[in-house]
């Protein structure tokens, strides 16, 4: 009786442990797959379904790299079926990919297919992830265009412009400040700050300067 009792007791710890774990899968906002190790896919979560304008009864079953989500990629298909050969001989997979989601949006997905293993070293399932990176490539690629272009301005911009690490040492060097000190920046590059000052005023501008900071 007692044994009855706590073997239901397990099975009801064990059904609520997989409710709450299909509902993190299910509800999370990353893309979350389960396939068998030749690629056939068991489930997806609903982002994914909703990125590729699916529904589940139209992947189960099917081979993951086939699907809409990279149908209008053939690099993607290739790569991800790559990524399920080498996921199944039993190592992570690792790739950024340019999808296509449902509703046009071209999406940049860092994706990952992690194999799970049995006790005796197995892989029995592989687990998709794509995680939508869009906005993070979309904001690097804004900081290297500003990047580049305040560099091309202070490059040649006819006033002095300096700059110098926390010891006070030139880091850079313009065109203007070569115009006016009479210095090549590969002669100062590295040098103190000083170098450029006249003696009787260098100890008190490296107190301003300390001072600053």
């Amino acid at each position: 009786m007692t044994r009855g009792t706590e073997e239901q007791e397990t099975d009801a710890e064990r059904s609520s442990r997989e409710l709450m774990l299909h509902a993190l899968f299910d509800h999370s906002f990353q893309y979350m797959g389960v396939l068998r190790p030749d690629g056939t896919v068991l489930d997806v979560n609903r982002s994914a379904l909703e990125f590729g304008g699916l529904t589940r009864a139209q992947v189960t079953g099917r081979k993951f790299w086939e699907l809409a989500w990279f149908a209008r990629s053939p690099a993607a298909q290739d790569e991800v079926r790559q990524g399920v050969e080498v996921a199944a001989a039993g190592d992570f997979f690792r790739c950024e990919l340019e999808l296509v989601s449902a509703d046009g949006i071209d999406t940049t997905v860092d994706f990952s297919i992690q194999p799970v293993f049995d006790r005796g070293g197995a892989v029995t399932l592989l687990l998709p992830e794509g995680r939508d990176v869009s906005e993070l490539k979309w904001a690097e690629r804004a900081l290297r265009v500003s990047e580049a272009k305040a560099a091309g301005i202070v490059s040649i911009a006819n006033d002095a412009i300096i700059s110098v690490d926390e010891t006070l040492m030139i880091t850079d060097f313009n065109l203007g400040a070569e115009h006016i000190f009479g210095y090549r920046a590969r002669e100062v590059l590295g040098k103190p700050l000083a170098l450029l000052l006249p003696e009787r005023y260098r100890t008190l501008h490296d107190e301003h300067v300390r001072n600053f900071a």
